[in-house]
């Protein structure tokens, strides 16, 4: 029994390194296949890759989950509601080099109401579609009920206006998921330049 967990081990392993990017066929997550689709969630202006199977989050769920009438306006999430991805596309216009800045400053805003909060990274890189848009995320655990949440936080600059990009997930999932949902994040796009 031993030597066949070992193999099946090995063959997970195997089937995870051969399937390792949201843009291929699918990936296995935790040894579920997860196949991802561009998607358009502010058309025309922005592209992501998302989950096929993810579906936007029932009205009364995403009230009770982002309680603010503040709340993303776009958010996908499992079968199983646990694991979400949410996008707000904010109406002003900033500037690239002000993007850093304004992702410190929802970053500390976040410290300042939640001192509770385990905050656990903050990053920066670039979006696949072009080197020079940045991305910037910070990422943070916060108790619930019923499990710890992690978060990833997520702010590029599409077209000129700001989006922030949301990713939530269990923390007994949370590292299985996290290079895909990073991975989700730099896949974000305009969609007029397809």
């Amino acid at each position: 029994m031993i030597r066949e967990n070992k193999i099946l081990d090995m063959r997970q392993e195997g089937l995870e390194e051969k399937y390792s990017s949201i843009y291929g066929d699918h990936v296995f997550i935790g040894r579920q296949c997860v196949e991802f689709v561009m998607e358009d969630i502010y058309p025309p202006m922005v592209r992501v890759m998302l989950p096929r199977q993810f579906m936007d989050m029932p009205a009364t769920l995403a009230k009770q989950k982002y309680p603010s009438e503040y709340r993303p306006t776009v958010i996908k999430t499992s079968p199983d509601l646990s694991i979400n991805f949410a996008f707000q596309y904010f109406e002003e216009r900033v500037p690239e080099k002000e993007l850093m800045q304004g992702a410190r400053y929802f970053y500390g805003t976040l410290q300042k109401c939640y001192p509770g909060y385990d905050y656990l990274d903050f990053s920066q890189g670039c979006r696949k579609d072009d080197e020079s848009h940045k991305l910037v995320w910070y990422i943070y655990s916060n108790p619930t009920i019923t499990d710890t949440v992690v978060n990833i936080h997520a702010f590029t600059i599409v077209e000129e206006r700001l989006l922030q990009g949301i990713f939530n997930a269990p923390e007994m999932v949370f590292a299985w998921w996290k290079p895909y949902a990073l991975e989700v994040f730099e896949s974000i796009t305009s969609g007029r330049t397809v």
